[in-house]
């Protein structure tokens, strides 16, 4: 046995209270590593711990303290600290006996089970603080992944609300967001840009005399000469057979040349007679500028609407086809 200057006498039960500060070593190094903030640690060893410390600072002089510290092997205690850090990262402590709590049935009355019992309680408190941090953790987690989920779901439905479902192009919806965000830049008298507006023909035609089925495909081609020719505009389908395309960049600067391309792509796949009927594609085209007196988009709206039925109207005096 070794004797502390004539205090105390180190036996089976003085070994016993060397590991159980070891211990209360390694649960304090858990819940730092459990990256629990110092504000929270400071609290919580204030509320839970002041008595023991009390305990210890009456009971045991700084002889014994130095003592003990030769008497825990450094290499012993850095591996115990290591498996603490692991472990702590695992999954919820689920007992006490399983976080390394020792049971101990002490009856000695004295000084040794006082500060067992001391030292039990702040282990197990810590147990249970770790645990509803880790709970909260657990559910902190969980809701910031359905938030993400539902977002995603958001975004989802936001892109399909966006585009139309046929063809792959802007919605109405699209369109008329399109249109405010237009009408911002016409405020600000930074913008420059044309509407084109397409009104298909012979749809109705190709719908009742050789299906629906067909008469989705007539649309897309219909659409795909639109996005072919303005390649660098967004296109939108604002109706059945109604489609827009808001020109700007370089598709602005060619608008002319474009227009009468498009016109002419639609004038050969129409007289094209050894392609199916839904595979000859006909649209009535027209277009108009905004100009800097035009107080809102509407405006442009209408003046190439009615350059698109004028176009529409010698499309059936040549042709003498229905709508």
């Amino acid at each position: 046995m070794k004797k502390l200057r004539g205090r105390f006498t180190i036996g089976k039960k003085m070994y016993l209270f060397i590991c159980l500060i070891l211990l209360t070593a390694v649960i304090g190094t858990a819940v730092i590593s459990y990256s629990i903030s110092a504000s929270q640690i400071d609290r919580f060893y204030k509320s839970t711990t002041l008595s023991t410390a009390e305990n210890f600072a009456s009971m045991l002089d700084s002889n014994f303290l130095a003592v003990l510290r030769e008497e825990v092997s450094t290499d012993t205690y850095q591996k115990v600290l290591s498996q603490a850090e692991e472990e702590t990262n695992d999954e919820l402590i689920r007992d006490y006996e399983t976080a390394g709590v020792i049971q101990l049935d002490i009856r000695s009355n004295d000084e040794i089970q006082d500060i067992y019992q001391e030292i039990h309680t702040m282990q197990t408190n810590i147990i249970d603080y770790l645990n509803s941090l880790s709970v909260l953790q657990k559910d902190k987690e969980q809701a910031e992944l359905d938030i993400r989920e539902r977002d995603m779901q958001i975004g989802k439905i936001s892109q399909e609300a966006y585009r139309d479902a046929l063809t792959g192009v802007g919605s109405k919806a699209a369109y008329v967001q399109k249109l405010e965000e237009l009408n911002a830049a016409v405020t600000e008298g930074t913008v420059e840009f044309a509407i084109v507006m397409v009104d298909m023909n012979n749809l109705k035609k190709v719908n009742d005399e050789h299906g629906h089925k067909n008469g989705d495909f007539y649309i897309k081609g219909c659409c795909h000469l639109i996005c072919e020719t303005f390649k660098h505009s967004p296109v939108f389908r604002i109706g059945g057979d109604e489609f827009v395309a808001i020109l700007q960049g370089s598709d602005y600067t060619h608008r002319k040349e474009y227009v009468e391309k498009l016109r002419k792509a639609y004038t050969e796949a129409f007289e094209n007679t050894e392609q199916e009927p839904w595979q000859r594609y006909s649209a009535s085209v027209g277009t108009a500028d905004y100009a800097s007196d035009d107080s809102t988009i509407e405006l442009v709206f209408k003046r190439a609407d009615r350059a698109m039925y004028e176009d529409k109207k010698a499309f059936h005096m040549k042709y003498g086809s229905y709508r």
